[in-house]
């Protein structure tokens, strides 16, 4: 069971999502809340696994994140956004964001997602091995070289066009790799993959500045 609070400034909204989010048997809405003040002060003793929150711009995001690891720091955010641009879900990851979803995805996307972001983003067994990435160093020697330089194009905010174009790959080929890379880091989306880059230092120090 998924302990989870939302946050949203907008009370229609944030009602409308309760009521969806409560419908869900694996998920226990614990908080529904305007802001992160509110939240730290009606729920301050509360332990929870994922908090969903939807900023009203990044500058918030920062200062949230540090009151969020304080006093919640078992907790995995997720930003819901507005934005579906590559570049915007890596600069939210950068920033500290474990997770970035676009607010119109189905309920059931984004009950995958906190399931998946709850379990730090290791998906479900699978029958195929793969080799576990438990140190930096065991996650960079299971990439190829054409792996990395794709993997620090995604954490730039690259799409998959830009990447091809850049690495004189086909489109097709610079697929593959994106999903190779998700397969081996055992991620499930970009937001995710970007989070394993820095967590496994994959990418260089400039791109991993918060």
């Amino acid at each position: 069971m998924i302990r989870l609070a939302l946050i949203h400034p907008q009370p229609i909204y944030r009602q409308g999502v309760a009521l969806l989010l409560e419908s869900l048997e694996d998920v226990q809405l614990v908080a529904a809340v305007s802001g992160m003040k509110e939240l730290i002060h009606q729920f301050h003793q509360e332990i929870f696994d994922v908090i969903l929150w939807n900023i009203s711009g990044h500058h918030a995001l920062v200062p949230g994140l540090q009151l969020i690891r304080e006093h919640y720091p078992v907790a995995k955010v997720m930003v819901l956004t507005d934005t579906s641009h590559g570049l915007y879900t890596g600069f939210l990851i950068n920033l500290g964001a474990d997770a970035v979803i676009e607010s119109h995805v189905t309920l059931n996307h984004l009950r995958k997602s906190m399931i998946a972001l709850s379990r730090s983003y290791a998906p479900p067994p699978s029958s195929n091995h793969v080799q576990d990435p438990e140190t930096p160093e065991n996650a960079k020697s299971m990439l190829s070289e054409n792996e990395l330089m794709v993997l620090q194009l995604v954490c730039k905010g690259a799409s998959t066009l830009d990447i091809a174009l850049e690495l004189k790959l086909s489109v097709d080929r610079v697929k593959q790799y994106r999903q190779d890379l998700k397969k081996k880091l055992k991620v499930n989306n970009t937001a995710t993959l970007i989070r394993a880059a820095k967590e496994y230092s994959l990418i260089p120090i400039e791109n991993n500045q918060k």
